[in-house]
């Protein structure tokens, strides 16, 4: 998924990976709960309404499987600022 000449970097914050593509664990629990959010703002006497939150669900849940089976930059550190550092560095590269 490039945008332009922008490619995505994700970054697993201590979460894995694999959580975040196949949206399991907290992970998936958090966007669930983001999702009915969604919905609850919806106008439920408006069809279009309806069909657009719902398209907007669908396309971040492919979003976040796409990248969540890209290589990233996970959290395996002992500390914030180590791999606050690490990631700086690898941004740069």
């Amino acid at each position: 998924m490039e945008i332009g000449s922008i490619i995505p970097f994700p970054v697993f914050y201590k979460v894995r990976a694999e959580s975040v593509k196949k949206q399991t664990g907290w992970f998936g629990h958090a966007l669930l709960r983001t999702e009915d959010l969604v919905r609850k703002k919806v106008d439920r006497g408006s069809n279009k309404s309806i069909l657009e939150a719902e398209l907007k669900i669908w396309e971040r849940r492919q979003a976040i499987v796409s990248l969540g089976g890209r290589m990233g930059f996970p959290y395996k550190h002992s500390s914030d600022e180590v791999f606050l550092s690490e990631l700086v560095v690898k941004v740069k590269d």
